[in-house]
């Protein structure tokens, strides 16, 4: 379930992603040098790269030249110091890899030289390093399907919380006794082992009739091959193999008030499914008395000691 949320969010997210347009950023590396008295001081360069890097984007002198003079597909643009350097990086996003880097050639050039834009940068402080040639793609593609993938793991896990409440299974003796205040037995339909305790069971009880109810209708072929054992132990006729309630196999359930009933149910059937199925019967005025666990298919062999022993258990 975890693995299917996270393959079909991703999905989406990249097929979203997809019709989404790339924008292409482009990176011009320039030098601030202090001037005058203030180059004396120890660090004036780096001090003055970190606030240029802070000012450029928040100088509106710079920002209405530069959107004036720059490309029209270019979207943004900001300033970045690399810690205790005195280098200053310069970054254009835009449409087009032709406009990002236009545009941060154009505006390397605007803020350094002799005639920057805004009298709050030193004329002469900034230099040119390194001008672009390439850009970097910002692939919303690739950003969506990460973040598709940490909300499909995120939805899986809560599925996988409300989910396994409900998916809870049978798949032993013990667990079927925890869940059912009835006895039950563990038999292995293809070699018998296991009938003798429920015959024993039933022998003691002497019970009027039998009822074999499958708790699902995938299990009624494991019902039939029980039931059949039962009639060559106790007679044909006083058992009887119904369908699960509420389905239309079941037929009316009322004639049957006073027979021992028998739930027979596979490995890896569901606790719901079980109580669902004991409750059913319940509002048929039918009390559940004993419950089988099969295992394996199709009617016991004969000659088994379990098999060939019950009728000598029962008579009388």
């Amino acid at each position: 379930m975890v693995v299917l949320s996270v393959l079909v969010v991703t999905g989406v997210a990249a097929a979203v992603g997809s019709s989404m347009s790339e924008d292409s950023t482009a990176e011009a590396v320039l030098v601030v040098r202090a001037a005058g008295p203030v180059a004396e001081q120890p660090g004036s360069s780096t001090k003055l790269a970190g606030t240029y890097a802070a000012l450029i984007p928040l100088d509106a002198r710079i920002e209405r030249t530069l959107y004036r003079d720059l490309p029209r597909g270019t979207t943004s643009y900001s300033t970045s110091n690399d810690p205790n350097t005195a280098i200053l990086r310069l970054t254009v996003t835009a449409a087009s890899p032709e406009e990002a880097i236009d545009g941060a050639d154009l505006l390397a050039k605007e803020i350094s030289g002799p005639n920057p834009p805004s009298p709050n940068i030193i004329d002469n402080s900034i230099s040119v390093a390194k001008l672009p040639t390439s850009v970097d793609k910002t692939a919303a593609t690739k950003n969506l399907a990460v973040l598709g993938a940490i909300l499909g793991l995120l939805l899986g896990l809560v599925l996988l919380a409300f989910w396994r409440p409900r998916d809870a299974r049978v798949d032993t003796l013990r667990e079927l006794r925890a869940l059912l205040s009835c006895l039950c037995f563990e038999i292995h339909l293809q070699n018998g082992d296991g009938l003798r305790p429920l015959f024993d069971a039933l022998a003691n009880r002497e019970p009027e009739g039998i009822v074999v109810v499958p708790c699902q209708s995938g299990q009624a072929a494991a019902a039939t091959a029980l039931s059949r054992v039962l009639r060559k132990a106790f007679g044909s006729d006083r058992v009887q193999e119904v369908g699960p309630p509420e389905s239309e196999e079941a037929g009316d359930l009322g004639p049957h008030s006073r027979a021992s009933v028998i739930l027979v149910a596979a490995p890896g059937v569901r606790k719901v499914a079980v109580a669902e199925t004991e409750d059913a019967l319940r509002r048929h005025g039918l009390s559940l008395d004993y419950a089988v666990l099969s295992r394996g298919s199709g009617v016991t062999p004969p000659g088994t000691p379990a098999a060939k022993d019950a009728p000598a258990q029962v008579a009388g």
